[in-house]
C-alpha cells in the first residue's frame, strides 16, 4: 500500500516532475531539455527509415500493456504513417559507419534506452581512424553528456570527455582518463530529502 500511494503520488505532482532536469536536479525552467530534442525531428527518422508498416494498432497496444511502465506515447504514429511525408533512404541506409576520422562511443552500465550491448555492437561496426573507442560510463543512464555528475559540481565528466576529444582526438590521455572519472558521482538510492517529499509524498 505504501509503494502504491508514493507511485500515486508520483503521478500527481507534475509540477514538481516538470521542473526537475535529467541532469541537474530541480530547476525553476527546465531550459536544457527543449533545444536537445525535436518531435518532428524523431517522427521524420523513425517513420521513415524503422517504422514497419505493417505494424497494428493492435500490436501496439500489445506491447504497451507487456511493459512494466508504458506512457503509451507512440499512439498517434499509427494514424501519421499514413499521412507523413516519409522520405527515400540512400546509400548510406543500414550500412556500417566508414570514415577517416576517429569515432568516439560514450554510453552508461545501466542505460535503459540504449542498453550497452548496442554500443558495444556499433564499436564493433564502426570503421574509423584507429578503429572506434567505446568509453563507458558507471552508474550512468542514458545521455551521459549530461548524466555524469562529480563530485563538488562542475560540468557532466562525458561532457569534458567529448570537448577533450573534439579539441585533440590523438591526445588520448585527455579524453579517455580526464581527472574528473576519478570524481563521479554513484547511484545515491537515498535522494534529496526535500525532492523525495514532493515527488513521492515521503522523505
Amino acid at each position: 500500500p505504501l509503494d502504491v500511494a508514493a507511485i500515486a503520488h508520483f503521478a500527481a505532482a507534475e509540477d514538481a516532475r516538470s521542473r526537475v532536469s535529467s541532469c541537474c536536479g530541480p530547476q525553476p525552467l527546465d531550459t536544457l531539455a527543449p533545444p536537445l530534442r525535436s518531435k518532428v525531428l524523431l517522427r521524420n527518422i523513425v517513420l521513415s527509415e524503422l517504422w514497419d508498416p505493417t505494424t497494428t494498432e493492435e500490436q501496439m497496444r500489445g506491447w504497451a500493456d507487456a511493459g512494466w511502465f508504458s506512457l503509451r506515447d507512440f499512439e498517434d504514429w499509427l494514424p501519421l504513417r499514413k499521412k507523413w511525408p516519409v522520405y527515400d533512404t540512400d546509400e548510406f541506409f543500414n550500412t556500417t559507419l566508414r570514415t577517416e576520422s576517429p569515432v568516439l562511443l560514450l554510453n552508461g552500465d545501466i542505460d535503459a534506452q540504449t542498453p550497452l550491448w548496442s554500443a558495444i555492437h556499433e564499436q564493433s561496426s564502426a570503421h574509423g581512424a584507429g578503429g572506434a573507442t567505446l568509453l563507458t560510463w558507471p552508474d550512468a543512464v542514458h545521455y551521459t553528456a549530461l548524466n555524469t555528475p562529480v563530485k563538488g559540481g562542475g560540468e557532466p565528466c562525458s561532457l569534458t570527455t567529448i570537448v577533450a576529444f573534439l579539441s585533440n582526438p590523438h591526445d588520448e590521455a585527455a579524453w579517455k582518463n580526464p581527472d574528473c572519472r576519478q570524481r563521479l558521482l554513484g547511484i545515491d538510492f537515498r535522494g534529496d530529502p526535500s525532492l523525495n517529499q514532493e515527488l513521492w509524498g515521503t522523505p
